[in-house]
């Protein structure tokens, strides 16, 4: 059992805990110095332990480097700030104090468990542009305590993060440092983790929208090799085609052209440029395909790529999407060609029943092009290599079913984090129900985590396999089947939009 009163606890974290205002101190040694966190809800937390040299002044836009030690020891009880972001426009969430010195992470671990525990880390989504590890959504009490040493962490955004520029390409800096970040990141858990109990040999990266894009690029990355050894992926598409470098660098000139900046602007000039003038550039001037560009070093091509040829990294992999997904097409409107695809009579048939309205039914054909059809379609292409598990989540929790058509994008979160209790938000909206889905999702992704295969309100799970595709469904009746609900659609619109389709990437 993890002692909260003795010097010197298992897995080397030394618990030097001392009573203070009823709040329990504990003291974890890594190699860069000993910080100190406190007890609370049940776990253990840590929070704004730096895992990078900040990246401020000179730093900016280069690859980062571990931390410097410290001497004494470090308090561990307020989060770092945030990365440097512009308003978040799709959930309103108030992300709370900016600034570029953001490289910071933050462990949950139980109390009462005598082995090294299997650790979650979680990578936020956001359009590689918005989100933070503190966000109350991410809280991992709850998570810890199902036995499991729960990580989120932040990573660099927007132009900070992935950005080129002729100034930096003679300097060989320019690049996807957000990706770098993370990466990081998990080599900071490599060597760190032991000290907060958690088993640096059983690591599994999950995270949802951008975050889930990026776990496809770890997946696809051979640096990453062993860094981790399972994943979640939820949301995360599946067929994006990232940008060239010399695509991006060209939007990049343009964008900061409009906030005064000439094309030939030095390196000193720009890294003298302020975090904001940064985020006002990129600011609705892209999609939401924005991040990962291929840089040819980090990056060499599309993850779909690697996933085609079977050269991903075989771990266990948990994978699926949402029913309503394409709420977030909301932050990008229909165009042209989107208006007259849904006018073609194959479209109409499809979506004839699932939306109302037009625009209801280009929110669902986006929701499953950009993220459903995807997430089946890698799924089939894992199953050869590890074994692989698809989910399919249409819960919408009892107070909203009659404003909503589906689970929106991002809706999953709160119920694998089982994380209500500290999202002031989410707060007396919930039923008994909307509490039992919560704790047995949560249930599901921490048994994932530790035997590498889940297990959904006592369902048992087989894997998915091209000739018994099994999926599972999490409505308000939790169950297994075989072959996706949506099989029939997902099929002609891999055939249309996928790897190697008409309108494929």
């Amino acid at each position: 059992m993890l002692k909260t009163c003795l010097a010197g606890g298992l897995f080397g974290l030394l618990l030097a805990a001392q009573q203070s205002l009823a709040v329990t101190h504990v003291k974890a040694p890594t190699e860069h110095g000993v910080f100190v966190g406190e007890q609370k809800a049940g776990a253990l937390q840590f929070l704004g332990i730096p895992y990078a040299q900040q990246p401020i002044g000179e730093r900016r836009w280069r690859k980062p480097l571990p931390p410097r030690a410290h001497e004494g020891e470090r308090a561990a009880i307020e989060f770092g700030p945030a990365c440097p972001q512009g308003k978040d426009n799709f959930s309103g969430t108030e992300i709370g104090p900016h600034n570029e010195a953001c490289l910071y992470l933050n462990i949950w671990a139980p109390t009462g468990y005598d082995a090294p525990l299997p650790v979650m880390v979680w990578l936020h989504g956001g359009a590689h542009r918005m989100g933070a590890g503190s966000l109350p959504l991410y809280n991992g009490a709850s998570l810890a305590q199902r036995g499991v040493v729960v990580v989120t962490l932040n990573y660099r955004l927007g132009y900070l993060g992935y950005f080129a520029h002729p100034a930096l390409s003679e300097e060989g800096e320019s690049g996807n440092f957000g990706l770098l970040d993370q990466s990081l990141a998990l080599e900071w858990i490599q060597r760190n983790i032991a000290a907060f109990g958690g088993d640096p040999d059983r690591v599994t990266v999950f995270g949802e929208s951008a975050g889930a894009v990026d776990i496809q690029y770890l997946m696809t990355n051979p640096a990453a090799e062993g860094l981790f050894h399972a994943a979640i992926i939820q949301s995360g598409g599946g067929w994006a085609k990232p940008a060239t470098a010399d695509e991006l660098q060209a939007k990049v000139l343009k964008n900061l052209d409009s906030q005064g900046i000439s094309e030939n602007a030095d390196a000193k000039t720009l890294r003298e440029l302020s975090p904001e003038t940064l985020v006002d550039a990129l600011s609705g001037r892209t999609s939401i395909g924005f991040g990962p560009f291929i840089d040819g070093e980090l990056v060499t091509r599309a993850p779909w790529e690697a996933f085609a040829e079977g050269k991903q990294h075989e771990v266990p992999v948990l994978i699926g999407s949402n029913n309503w997904e394409g709420n977030l097409g909301r932050l990008q409107p229909p165009g042209f060609f989107a208006r007259l695809m849904l006018r073609l009579p194959p479209m109409r048939g499809l979506y004839a029943e699932r939306g109302e309205s037009a625009q209801l039914r280009y929110e669902m054909a986006f929701g499953d092009i950009g993220f459903g059809a995807p997430a089946r379609w890698v799924a089939t292409q894992h199953q050869r290599h590890a074994p692989t598990y698809l989910y399919y989540f249409d819960y919408v929790r009892e107070a909203r079913r009659s404003e909503v058509p589906g689970a929106g994008h991002g809706a999953e979160i709160v119920y694998a984090f089982d994380s209500i209790d500290y999202s002031p938000s989410n707060r007396g909206a919930w039923s008994s129900r909307d509490k039992e889905v919560s704790a047995a999702m949560a249930d599901c992704w921490a048994a994932f985590a530790k035997k590498g295969k889940p297990t959904f309100a006592l369902i048992e799970w087989k894997p998915f396999d091209a000739k018994q595709p099994m999926v599972m469904v999490i409505d308000n009746e939790p169950r297994l089947t075989e072959g996706h609900p949506l099989a029939n659609t997902f099929d002609k619109l891999e055939k249309w939009f996928g790897p190697g389709a008409l309108f494929g990437p």
